[in-house]
């Protein structure tokens, strides 16, 4: 018979309303108040899924989760309540909990939920009664110790890591290399909306031309995989080498044996696709096959956790006017890409824009004017920049444009392409057109005219105010020439 669903909350309609929603799809329901749940806890394993009321307090939810842990609990858990600090939701989907619903949406999301909860629970205890075999296993190979070493690393390292900017390092860091000799490793997801490609060649670097050509073909498998057509030129990329003997192409590649292809998926729809090239046609046998399977599955409940809570971190991030990337949202994005571009070596160019004479827009139409001119300029905005750039409203008529791996010319020949966009653009307000025009600063950490060692000793504040100051500049220039004419 299937494990019970505890139920624990403090108020009896809760358990009622778990009850009703549950038990006509074939769940048994236990409900609990906080005081007798500590008890039930106790018992391992007892339940497949525990449903929790977050407004109970962090304290109780913490120590839920102690006990949980204590007794190496493969429960599901879950959490509602009312609508949650994306900080504080951070930090326990972080310590293993599954999920998190807002109360009024239990109706709609309770049984979706659940089902990918216990799904995601199956997974756990494949990995886990996996793990529990190649331990006991006293007579195993060398390469079975590796292989659930890696396992157990990976696991600790990625499996509810919601931030996947380092992936690549940490899957290395758990020693996957020591486990499977490849001469290439990619790794395909979205978070967002934007598509990503890291990858790793051991002792080696992929040259810049080649990156396309991989693009191109992961791309064309991940159709194959999920019918999903993906524009190659809007996947970001990058590398991680730890080492620099040679260069590695596409003739390189081709001449290896075939890759290991793996979907990331927690359901039916792929997130994701893992590409491994091996270095001989024996690499990947029936005896590692499961160790493989299981990496992508591990993968997967992390990028899932991650996808979730990107989309949880975005709804507290936008801008409620214009629908851009609001400004607390966009100085942690500033400082992600700052930091990959000097990691990695590449451009990151800021653009400043302000729009011309605004408050005399409010003063003679309206600020209902303004706002409309400021959401239809902000739909300029996205139209004229790549997928992978971020548009963010930085504070009233001010917008900031950040451009990852773009050097000054290309973010010159953007800011064309906007002052065009906006030109065409037809501002009306009543009968009324209105006439835009925006001022912008550039500022960028790559070579340029006044700045020829790129990459100089310079953070994200020195990039932000050196595009302010020239904005500034163009302002006043723009200005003076008014007042003489």
């Amino acid at each position: 018979m299937n494990k019970p669903i505890l139920i624990i909350s403090d108020q009896e309609t809760d358990h009622q309303q778990f009850t009703h929603l549950l038990e006509p799809r074939g769940y048994r329901v236990q409900g609990a108040f906080p005081d007798h749940a500590a008890t039930l806890l106790d018992e391992k394993d007892a339940h497949s899924a525990v449903i929790m009321n977050y407004d109970l307090g962090e304290d109780k939810v913490h120590a839920c989760l102690s006990k949980l842990h204590n007794h190496h609990s493969t429960a599901c858990m879950i959490l509602y309540g009312r609508k949650p600090d994306p900080e504080n939701i951070s930090e326990v989907l972080q310590k293993g909990v599954y999920a998190y619903m807002e109360r009024r949406l239990i109706p709609d999301r309770i049984m979706d939920t659940l089902l990918g909860g216990l799904e995601n629970r199956k997974a756990f205890i494949h990995i886990l009664k996996m793990m529990d075999q190649l331990e006991t296993e006293k007579a195993a190979l060398k390469q079975k110790n590796q292989e659930l070493n890696f396992i157990n690393r990976l696991s600790s390292k990625v499996a509810y890591d919601l931030n996947w900017d380092e992936i690549m390092p940490r899957i290395l860091d758990a020693g996957l290399m020591d486990v499977v000799n490849l001469t290439l490793f990619s790794l395909l997801y979205r978070i967002g909306d934007t598509w990503h490609l890291t990858c790793h060649a051991p002792d080696k670097i992929i040259h810049p031309d080649t990156f396309y050509d991989i693009k191109t073909d992961i791309a064309a498998k991940f159709m194959t995989l999920s019918g999903e057509d993906i524009d190659p030129a809007q996947i970001t990329h990058t590398q991680l080498s730890q080492g620099v003997e040679t260069r590695i192409d596409m003739s390189d590649i081709s001449s290896y044996p075939p890759p290991l292809i793996l979907a990331l998926n927690t359901g039916a729809v792929p997130m994701g696709m893992v590409s491994m090239v091996p270095r001989s046609p024996t690499v990947f046998t029936q005896d590692n096959s499961e160790l493989m399977s299981t990496l992508a599955n591990i993968l997967a409940m992390s990028l899932n956790n991650a996808q979730k809570f990107n989309r949880l971190r975005e709804r507290s991030a936008i801008d409620g006017l214009t629908g851009l990337c609001n400004h607390t949202r966009f100085k942690e994005v500033i400082k992600q890409e700052f930091n990959r571009s000097a990691r990695y070596g590449k451009p990151i160019t800021l653009v400043m824009l302000d729009g011309d004479d605004f408050k005399v827009i409010n003063d003679t139409y309206g600020h209902l004017a303004g706002d409309m001119v400021l959401q239809e300029l902000a739909g300029c905005l996205k139209q004229s920049v790549r997928t992978t750039d971020i548009v963010a409203r930085y504070g009233g008529d001010e917008f900031a444009i950040l451009l990852p791996e773009t050097d000054l010319k290309m973010a010159e020949n953007m800011v064309r392409r906007i002052e065009r966009k906006i030109a065409d653009h037809v501002f009306e307000w009543n009968g009324h057109r209105i006439d835009v025009n925006v001022s912008h600063g550039i500022a960028t950490t790559g070579k340029n005219d006044t700045q020829p060692n790129p990459l100089r000793q310079m953070d994200e504040q020195d990039l932000i105010h050196q595009a302010d100051m020239n904005l500034y500049r163009m302002k006043q220039a723009r200005s003076s020439r008014q007042k003489i004419d």
